[in-house]
């Protein structure tokens, strides 16, 4: 029985699998060879053949010597036989056990090599490969841990995608505003629903946000030269890109909600939403700020933020009023501050 573990649980193979196969061969070869050496039986030099010049109870005798070869040679094929399967069920059982200690494993990897996750994505299957969600790296300052397998995939492209991929939260280390403006209706750039930057314009929402603007100028970037560009993957997203000023929110007051939404093509990277994050919507103000990150990630369901963020509190996409906006809480909660407010950065992207 072998386990090959390389360095740091980097790449993972299970031996086990193949030993399992091979008992499986062995066991059709036996009953095959076995099968073809009664055919070749031979009673002649058993000494039971029966020749024109026995007597009766010599032809008889040797037919009952006969019988007892051919008795004996089964017991011991049998026990054979049984030998091999319970040597099957051992390996098995020691292949699951394998796999249920990684399921279980509560330890997080602080180190993973990229090609061994990019063959997890081919094959869907992380455990296989020792990885599992909550498993992080870090390149060049910038953290990256597996948020969960296929988080945005589906069939109704470019706003789903049918590749196979991984979600990786990007945590660069660095706080910034989610508008330097204090409010969420006025950023200092707008962004187009084709991709681009109008700088000095001033518009709502998060697309327009200065959070947003950091993600796909600053953080982007880096990730495409630690990850390579081409393994990262876009599809539209939707944001919201309108406050109501005036209107009622989740406070129970009428002091801002988000209003509107668009689709936003080719995105790479967008701040997480309240459930991607909880599940569930806590202070979003209105179902635009949730648009297309509707799912819980995989990850929050094993590990709780604080296990993931430590003692940095990153910035949400949902709006919470006309000068405030979402962000991980203090201590492990749910909170809101004021968009000028400096918090630490967090983000989904897709390796694929």
């Amino acid at each position: 029985m072998k386990m090959i573990l390389k360095d740091n649980t980097d790449d993972l193979v299970l031996q086990r699998g193949n030993d399992s196969v091979e008992v499986f061969d062995s066991l059709t070869n036996l009953v095959s060879s076995d099968i073809k050496s009664m055919d070749g039986y031979s009673m002649a030099a058993s000494g039971t053949a029966i020749s024109s010049g026995d007597t009766l109870n010599q032809a008889i005798g040797k037919l009952e010597k006969q019988n007892d070869d051919i008795v004996d040679y089964i017991e011991e094929k049998e026990l054979a036989v049984a030998a091999a399967l319970t040597d099957l069920d051992e390996r098995v059982n020691l292949l699951n056990a394998d796999k249920v200690n990684t399921l279980n494993r509560r330890t997080r990897l602080t180190d993973f090599d990229l090609n061994t996750l990019k063959l997890a994505v081919a094959e869907q299957d992380l455990e296989k490969y020792g990885l599992r969600v909550g498993d992080e790296k870090t390149i060049n300052g910038y953290t990256y841990v597996i948020a969960g397998l296929n988080p945005m995939k589906g069939t109704t492209t470019p706003y789903r995608l049918t590749d196979n991929h991984v979600g990786l939260i990007v945590i660069p280390h660095a706080t910034q505003a989610w508008n330097a403006s204090g409010n969420t209706y006025q950023s200092t750039n707008t962004y187009s629903t084709g991709g681009t930057w109008t700088t000095g314009a001033s518009a709502a929402g998060y697309a327009n946000s200065d959070l947003h603007y950091y993600l796909t100028n600053t953080v982007l970037p880096h990730a495409q030269n630690d990850l390579g560009a081409a393994n990262l993957l876009a599809h539209s997203k939707r944001y919201t890109n309108a406050v109501n000023t005036s209107g009622y929110n989740r406070f129970g007051d009428a002091s801002g909600c988000s209003s509107s939404w668009a689709w936003y093509a080719n995105q790479y990277i967008c701040a997480l939403s309240e459930i991607q994050v909880y599940g569930s919507i806590v202070w979003s103000s209105s179902g635009y700020d949730t648009g297309e990150a509707c799912r819980q990630l995989d990850v929050f369901r094993h590990y709780n933020i604080n296990e993931i963020f430590g003692v940095e509190y990153p910035w949400l996409r949902d709006v919470v009023s006309a000068s405030i906006a979402a962000h991980v809480g203090y201590f492990g909660d749910a909170d809101a501050n004021p968009a000028s407010n400096s918090h630490c950065v967090a983000a989904l992207i897709l390796f694929k």
